[in-house]
């Protein structure tokens, strides 16, 4: 998740997002619950208001911070902190038995890692 330097990177990342779900912006639009034109305005460089900001963000399963930040309407954050914001995200979504196994997981990879380091 890399800073915005302008409307041009939100479209591209905005693009990618599409892109990886195999979206259109029809889709997005609908899964949003907003009016395509929201879609349309922001590729001509209109940037999304708040509330549509977190109706895309829903519909992408991300944070509203992170599209927030891509829009321009947050400062962008280091990029680690951008994925520890994303994977608070995820894991508030996910049960607590959940949770510790994927805790468990990242463990184990710390282990082997420190173990292959040695």
């Amino acid at each position: 998740m890399l800073p915005p330097e302008g409307p041009d990177d939100f479209v591209i990342w905005l693009d990618k997002q599409l892109s990886d779900r195999n979206w259109s912006d029809h889709q997005l639009a609908r899964k949003a619950g907003i009016s395509h034109s929201v879609i349309s305005k922001a590729r001509r460089g209109i940037s999304p208001k708040w509330d549509a900001c977190v109706a895309i963000a829903t519909a992408l399963d991300l944070p509203p911070e992170v599209v927030f930040r891509q829009v321009g309407l947050l400062p962008p954050l280091p990029p680690a902190q951008g994925e520890i914001e994303e994977w608070r995200h995820l894991l508030a979504q996910l049960s607590a038995k959940d949770r510790y196994e994927l805790l468990q997981i990242a463990r184990l990879k710390l282990r082997l890692k420190r173990k292959l380091d040695s």
